[in-house]
């Protein structure tokens, strides 16, 4: 079951508050959530899941290594790829 809300309008506002004249919706639905969360793993993890299941010679990349300054992405991405925004791997089965 999703948690997510969702504002909506609707008909009558009577007032000049930015948000009268909306109101909240519980997402509830089981099978087909609009909104949903994301479930990542974590990029140590995500590497021991690939070779556990079968993959060998798991290769992984980061990339997007934030808030450092665009020049200095590159090194670090490489030193630390642990703390990148976003991850690449290449497994073979």
């Amino acid at each position: 079951m999703g948690l997510t809300y969702v504002l909506a309008p609707f008909e009558g506002a009577s007032s000049n508050h930015p948000l009268c004249g909306w109101y909240l919706i519980l997402d509830t639905e089981s099978d087909t959530q609009v909104h949903r969360h994301l479930v990542v793993f974590s990029y140590l993890v995500l590497k021991k899941y690939l070779q556990m299941i079968g993959f060998s010679k798991v290769q992984g990349y980061g990339f997007g290594l934030y808030p450092l300054p665009n020049i200095f992405q590159p090194i670090f991405e490489k030193i630390d790829p642990y703390h990148c925004h976003q991850m690449v791997f290449i497994a073979y089965k």
